[in-house]
């Protein structure tokens, strides 16, 4: 049950757990990269390496949730918004990195070095979180759909 009083499904508390071990992991990985980012370039190493692990993190963060939120439709329609909210993702992703190519400024501070150990760090965190938190789930098995024969019948 939750909060609200409603149950909460299997799937929903799977994906729930999966997504706290990724953001556990992916937030110790991101320490370690804005401390290569310090270390190689400073303060600016520093941003750098912090903006690459926040975009992963609100990458993946945002899928996992839109997940959690598919897990509870109908097949066909979980497909729909996991096929929507990734296509929103992307164009989302590809808006920024396009804002910051245009913009000078930015492109003055930008340093590709920490930025690269913040998002490599941050995503090999947020996949071992994930990996981590998958492999201690107890995940029961309902097969409703197949009951077996009946008794006394012929069938094999």
């Amino acid at each position: 049950m939750n909060r609200a009083g409603q149950r909460v499904s299997v799937s929903a508390r799977l994906l729930s757990s999966m997504m706290r071990g990724s953001l556990l992991f992916a937030h110790a990985a991101l320490l370690i990269a804005l401390g290569v980012g310090w270390l190689t370039s400073g303060a600016a190493g520093l941003a750098n390496a912090a903006s690459g692990g926040a975009m992963v993190v609100l990458f993946f963060a945002a899928g996992q949730g839109v997940q959690v939120l598919a897990g509870e439709l109908d097949p066909r329609a979980g497909l729909g918004l996991t096929l929507l909210s990734y296509l929103v993702r992307a164009a989302l992703l590809a808006a920024a990195l396009l804002a910051v190519q245009n913009s000078q400024q930015v492109a003055d501070a930008f340093r590709p070095v920490p930025f690269c150990w913040g998002v490599g760090l941050v995503l090999a965190g947020w996949l071992s979180g994930m990996f981590w938190a998958h492999a201690r789930l107890r995940i029961p098995v309902y097969d409703t759909d197949d009951v077996g024969p009946d008794e006394g019948s012929d069938r094999v």
